[in-house]
This record gives C-alpha cells, sequence and structure tokens, in this order.
C-alpha cells in the first residue's frame, strides 16, 4: 500500500512539473484513472491541460467532451456542463460527440439528469 501511495505521489509530482513532457495520450490515462477514483475535479484539469497542450489535435474535441459530461453528471454544474457542450457544438459540429453533445446539453438546460431523461424515454414506449 504504501509503494502505491508514494508511487502515486511521485506520479502527480512528475505530472505537475513535467506537463510539458506528457503526452496527449498519458493525459487521457492519467484523467481516466481519476475518473476511475472518482477524483473527478482532477480529471477536469488534466482534460484542461490536454486542451491548452494540444490545441490542433484530432482528439481535443474528447477532452472538451468530457469536460461537459462530468460537470453535468458527477459535480452537477449545470452551467459548466452547457458551455462546455455549447463549445464542443460550436468548434467541432461534425465530430463523432457533437450530437451527444447537443443531446446532453438540451437534458441540462432543462434542469435533468441522464439516467431519469434515459428512463422516461424508456417507459413512454
Amino acid at each position: 500500500m504504501r509503494i502505491l501511495i508514494v508511487g502515486f505521489i511521485a506520479g502527480m509530482f512528475a505530472l505537475s512539473c513535467n506537463q510539458d513532457v506528457r503526452t496527449e495520450k498519458e493525459l487521457y490515462l492519467d484523467a481516466q484513472k481519476f475518473e476511475a477514483a472518482q477524483e473527478f475535479n482532477k480529471a477536469l484539469k488534466i482534460y484542461d491541460l490536454i486542451i491548452e497542450n494540444y490545441p490542433e489535435s484530432q482528439d481535443r474535441y474528447k477532452a472538451v467532451f468530457m469536460i461537459g459530461f462530468l460537470q453535468m453528471e458527477h459535480l452537477k454544474n449545470k452551467k459548466e456542463s452547457i458551455e462546455a457542450f455549447d463549445r464542443l457544438i460550436s468548434e467541432y459540429p461534425d465530430c463523432d460527440l457533437a450530437d451527444d453533445a447537443a443531446v446532453l446539453r438540451d437534458i441540462a438546460l432543462k434542469g435533468a439528469d441522464i439516467m431519469s431523461t434515459f428512463e422516461d424515454s424508456l417507459d413512454s414506449k
């Protein structure tokens, strides 16, 4: 357990000191680890790093989407989620997540949550 904690701290130190050295793929993996550990604010910081450090990336829109999703589903920050989804739709209208972002934005605008919306949809069939 102690080795795991030391390794985690060393990894976080390396991330904070060498942000420009980490590849985009490594940052995505780090963000996913934080999500799995339910450390959503840390995952958001990683996604922000991806957006900031890889502006020409073909996968940058995925970080924007995940910011919206985490803000909506886990942190319950309606305003921030809508802003992220609007950004994705505006900047990447033809990406494969644009339609999903539009649906989630509309759900957030209604003040609903994802699961209840889908449950209502299933119940109406």
